[in-house]
């Protein structure tokens, strides 16, 4: 096997970039446009923001901008400003590339054999406008909603909070297939609340070439220096993308027929997850692989839990502090009768990786109130033993649908 040399590119002042560097490979490459510049650059912010968070991690970076991208809408003067900063929209917000991205992301119907057709994955996303009863919102506000985020307005009357909430997260329950229950727990919300801007997503694909449970053992999986637990982990060998860089092994499972894919980004050091995090980034990685598929010998954990977060105050932290602001805040593009303010942003997610797929959904909430590969034939060694980084990408336009690390594949949730 030809031995390839490949520059290891580290972008760390242009995160814009991400998404097109995101495409390297594929072999369909798309304009990523500015939506998916968003969802990129601001999902690799968020995830350097959360990894001093304990445990797994597990997050959607278009379900935040989805939601998010609904609020901007609303949004004026420097808050809109703020918000365009954080979330890598142009100014203004994605307008229509938000639009043209979530139609891009809709499974296409594909011959499966013997005349029966069937999509490569599945992808479900909905939005949704939680609005007090009797409030008025300006119209080229509700217009746009629905237009760029096909989101319509539910009347609710959030001075019975708890009917509220139960209103919304029997919105997200069904709509993530009962993967996540309960996004707003009881107290969450207040009579102040005017309304709740929600987005779900759900994603489920089968490996294009399927772990054989007879290969899952109990191995050692080592969480930190002095722990290990015993995990399940999978295993098989054969053909897939795969590259190095000077601190990581980088490993491309393909889904269905290609057009989704798993990149599990996994240290050389069993205890190096930090150090790969804060020195490379997802333009690193994916540069890094061949376009040839050598041989590997896979073994990585079986492993199911879900995340949630208050991401108010990591918003915060990035700049997007005017928006929280009862004082600051300027939503009148979306309401002049009575001035808005962000309460809370919350999201959760969840994932479950086994021998036959990945199936992973994520709901957030805005609640407004007043290298070189080895060269050799033999199967190139994946043991991922140790903490590791994962990435669920929609290979055409580049879009990070999910991403997350592994630290203990035993623990259910964080």
């Amino acid at each position: 096997m030809t031995k390839r040399l490949r520059r290891n590119i580290v972008i760390k002042q242009f995160p814009w970039l991400l998404s097109a560097i995101f495409l390297v490979g594929s072999g369909r490459a798309q304009d990523p446009g500015p939506a998916v510049r968003a969802v990129n650059g601001f999902g690799w912010d968020l995830h350097r923001m959360l990894a001093g968070t304990d445990g797994n991690l597990v997050f959607s970076p278009y379900s935040i901008g989805a939601a998010l991208g609904m609020t901007r809408e609303g949004a004026a003067g420097e808050t809109g400003v703020e918000m365009d900063k954080v979330l890598h929209f142009p100014p203004g917000g994605p307008d229509s590339s938000w639009r043209d991205l979530t139609a891009a992301l809709v499974p296409k119907v594909r011959p499966r054999g013997r005349g029966d057709e069937a999509p490569s994955y599945q992808f479900e996303t909905a939005n949704a406008l939680f609005v007090q009863e009797g409030a008025s919102f300006e119209s080229r506000f509700s217009g746009r909603v629905k237009d760029l985020y096909d989101s319509g307005f539910r009347p609710v009357d959030f001075r019975r909070a708890e009917e509220a909430r139960q209103a919304i997260n029997l919105w997200v329950n069904q709509r993530t297939h009962e993967r996540i229950p309960e996004i707003l727990a009881p107290g969450t919300l207040s009579a102040e609340m005017r309304v709740v801007l929600a987005n779900a997503v759900w994603f489920k694909a089968m490996w294009t070439k399927q772990f054989s449970e007879k290969g899952t053992k109990d191995e050692d999986f080592h969480v930190t220096a002095d722990r290990k637990v015993t995990a399940k982990m999978m295993h098989r060998v054969g053909e897939c993308r795969y590259g190095e860089t000077a601190l990581a092994q980088v490993l491309d499972l393909s889904y269905g027929q290609g057009e989704t894919g798993f990149l599990v980004v996994l240290p050389k050091s069993k205890h190096g997850l930090g150090e790969v995090a804060s020195r490379e980034n997802p333009a690193s990685w994916v540069s890094a692989l061949d376009e040839k598929l050598p041989r590997v010998d896979i073994k990585i954990p079986r492993f199911t839990f879900s995340s949630g977060y208050e991401l108010g105050p990591p918003l915060k932290s990035m700049g997007m502090q005017r928006a929280f602001d009862p004082k600051a805040a300027d939503f009148s593009a979306m309401c002049k009768s009575e001035p808005f303010h962000i309460g809370l942003v919350i999201h959760k997610a969840f994932i479950a990786v086994d021998e036959e797929g990945t199936e992973a959904s994520a709901a957030t909430v805005v609640a407004l109130r007043a290298g070189a590969r080895p060269n050799t034939e033999e199967p190139i060694p994946f043991v991922a033993d140790h903490p590791f980084l994962f990435f669920i990408r929609h290979r055409p336009t580049g879009t990070i649908l999910f991403c997350g690390r592994v630290t203990d594949p035993t623990a259910a949730a964080n």
